[in-house]
């Protein structure tokens, strides 16, 4: 060979162990998408979770994002990104599925997150129930979502949020606390007095699965009552307020009747065991649950006695009695209680009705 011909074959040589195609490429995480930086400058994001590992469902990422940012108060909404399109050999394709609510409302503003929980009888599979807590850890936010796809089988149909998308299926928001079960949601509303107690609603959802029966307004509770918002103290014989008092008595009612003997002075025990003109039907012994609708109290009535011993108070309720055969009163009954002090604290002392 030449010496011009060896040239020649050295540098086509050289070339071809140049070519970029020769050489294998690793993938770096560079190439991978994060979901936090694709939101334009007007949305923050707040958190990326993935809502599949473990329950079946196509893979999906959910984006919760703060919008009208501000320094103190930020909403935070929420976006799935489902691969719910593509064939058995075809790469799919990922659509965003807002989480939306009645009137554009928020998840939260605080500490939102997602969970996958199956709490809808009704409806086939798990949903997902958005949840967002205060600075106390109580849950006062709670909305629940359900897969809406009228064409499970078309994975190639084109993208309309009108056929498919997350239907919200309930939303509570509260002072108190939200309670999300199966077929069931607790609401507590704060009374915000002095006594720290509130009123629980009890909701459940109609034959479809919806707190929303007309995918805007929640339908009204199932059931009420006035309870102890942060539950009842240890010995709630010992506190100043007479209205806790009188709601514990009611509280114990279903029990044995000599566990009412202490919320009683010694005149009100003479009224045992029959108790009349209490508010129930039946006598204690035949109780199986007093729901107390109302109560009122009279802080006026106290300050008016100057001596401690002499303190008397005044607590109004409104009570509905069941009783252990079965039988519930068709009204609540309204009862009022004359409380006293006695060895230093309140007893439920005279009675009347009206």
């Amino acid at each position: 060979m030449s010496r011009g011909g060896r040239l020649l074959w050295l540098a086509v040589a050289i070339a071809v162990l140049l070519l970029p195609a020769c050489r294998p490429r690793e993938l770096t995480l560079q190439t991978e998408i994060d979901l936090k930086t694709i939101l334009p400058p007007s949305l923050e994001a707040v958190d990326v979770q993935r809502l599949d590992p473990t329950t079946g469902l196509r893979p999906q990422w959910l984006v919760l994002y703060k919008y009208d940012v501000t320094e103190r108060f930020s909403p935070i909404a929420g976006v799935v990104y489902r691969s719910d399109r593509g064939g058995k050999n075809q790469p799919p394709v990922i659509f965003p599925y807002p989480l939306r609510l009645p009137d554009r409302d928020y998840l939260g503003a605080e500490n939102v997150s997602v969970r996958v929980a199956d709490v809808l009888s009704a409806q086939p599979g798990t949903e997902l129930v958005a949840e967002n807590r205060n600075a106390n850890e109580f849950l006062t936010e709670a909305a629940i979502f359900r897969w809406h796809d009228p064409f499970p089988d078309e994975v190639w149909r084109a993208h309309n949020l009108e056929e498919r998308y997350y239907e919200c299926m309930g939303f509570f928001r509260t002072d108190g606390e939200v309670i999300v079960e199966m077929d069931r949601v607790v609401v507590k509303k704060l009374a915000g007095d002095r006594s720290q107690l509130a009123r629980f609603d009890e909701y459940q959802p109609d034959d479809r699965g919806s707190y929303l029966p007309d995918g805007v307004s929640l339908k009204a509770a199932s059931r009420s009552w006035i309870g102890f918002a942060f539950g009842q103290t240890g010995d709630v014989l010992d506190s100043p307020y007479p209205e806790k008092i009188v709601l514990a008595f009611y509280n114990s009612l279903g029990g044995a009747t000599e566990n009412l003997r202490p919320f009683l002075s010694e005149e009100g025990q003479k009224l045992l065991p029959g108790l009349p003109g209490y508010g129930c039907d039946w006598p204690p012994s035949q109780v199986k649950q007093a729901i107390v609708h109302e109560i009122t109290y009279f802080p006026g009535v106290e300050s008016r006695a100057k001596e401690e011993e002499e303190q008397q108070s005044l607590v109004e309720l409104k009570v509905q009695c069941l009783s252990k055969g079965g039988g519930i009163m068709p009204a609540d009954a309204h009862v009022g209680w004359f409380l006293k002090r006695e060895g230093g604290r309140w007893k439920m002392d005279k009675i009347y009705t009206r």
